[in-house]
């Protein structure tokens, strides 16, 4: 389990929803504290989505360079031409 560095505080909540909130730790095998802040993150994550705050852009890639995409105008207008000629020479077979 990860270490608690964070803030302790004292709040109040609806013991209903105490219950159900050890029902997830216990399940999740989590602590309470894990499970809240667990939530808290994705309610305000979501919160800020529907707000149109946008989320830090994280560009995902595969492979190593040599499958890298070289970002030059021509050099992308080249590959472009090259796959529009292969696909013009499957539709004349």
């Amino acid at each position: 389990m990860p270490v608690n560095t964070g803030m302790k505080t004292t709040i109040e909540i609806d013991d209903g929803l105490v219950r159900l909130l050890k029902r997830r730790a216990a399940n999740k095998d989590d602590s309470l504290s894990g499970v809240i802040n667990s939530l808290l993150r994705n309610a305000l994550a979501f919160e800020e989505q529907q707000a149109g705050v946008a989320a830090p852009f994280q560009m995902i890639t595969f492979g190593g360079p040599a499958n890298s995409v070289q970002g030059r105008p021509e050099v992308l207008k080249q590959q472009d031409d090259e796959v529009d000629y292969a696909k013009f020479r499957e539709q004349q077979r």
